[in-house]
C-alpha cells in the first residue's frame, strides 16, 4: 500500500507500527490507518519507505 503527496515530509514525520494482526500509520501526528489485518503479518519483516515523496508500506505474510 501507499500514500502519494508526502511533498516535504521527513523520515521523522512518520510513526509505523506493525503487529501480527494489527497495523498503525501516523504522518505528523495525525492517524491516517489503525486497523486490523484480515490475515498475520510477520512484523519483524515488514517495512517502510519514503520514496520520491510517496509513503510505501510492505507487509509480509506470516507462513501458516
Amino acid at each position: 500500500m501507499s500514500w502519494a503527496g508526502m511533498k516535504g515530509l521527513r523520515s521523522n514525520d512518520f510513526a509505523v507500527d506493525f503487529k501480527p494482526k494489527h497495523l498503525k500509520v501516523k504522518i505528523e501526528g495525525h492517524t491516517y490507518v489503525d486497523s486490523g489485518l484480515a490475515k498475520e503479518v510477520k512484523s519483524s519483516d515488514c517495512s517502510w519507505l519514503l520514496v520520491d515523496d510517496e509513503l510505501q508500506v510492505t507487509l509480509v505474510k506470516k507462513s501458516e
